[in-house]
């Protein structure tokens, strides 16, 4: 068996393919496991709901990899969003990704932005999106001076 995670995949070994398939149910009774397109669906549905923010963690938590521009549109929206809820959700997973894309949404978002707070969290996303970030494998000697 093969599970995807965001940095990495695990493999379990299991001798019967019975043992397989009874770990296989008990994960999926216990483990909500959602594909990316169920994502990005969950977090277009949340419709600038507060009590929704979460959907957009969820997405960058769940979108690593490849840059995707429905995601970007998704996120950024977030980003513009009323309800600081969804701002600071969004914020989160555009550090989590770290994509260069972001960079002009998320200026745009700092200046805009009332909460010093949620201000600051958008500039730190910002320069992991610039710089690429120590998440993505990247030590202090390779980071630009």
């Amino acid at each position: 068996m093969t599970f995807p995670s965001p940095r990495n995949t695990w493999n379990i070994s299991v001798p019967t393919q019975a043992l397989s398939d009874l770990i296989q149910s008990v994960l999926k009774k216990h483990v909500q496991v959602m594909n990316i397109d169920e994502l990005k669906k969950q977090a277009q549905d949340a419709n600038d709901e507060p009590e929704k923010a979460g959907c957009y963690a969820q997405l960058g938590i769940g979108a690593q990899g490849d840059y995707d521009q429905g995601i970007r549109e998704i996120l950024e929206s977030g980003l513009s969003s009323q309800h600081e809820e969804i701002r600071t959700s969004a914020t989160l997973s555009i550090f989590l990704l770290k994509w260069p894309e972001f960079k002009d949404a998320l200026e745009a978002a700092i200046v805009a932005e009332a909460n010093m707070d949620l201000s600051a969290k958008m500039a730190h996303a910002l320069a992991f999106c610039v710089t690429g970030g120590v998440g993505k494998g990247k030590t202090d000697e390779d980071m630009p001076a």
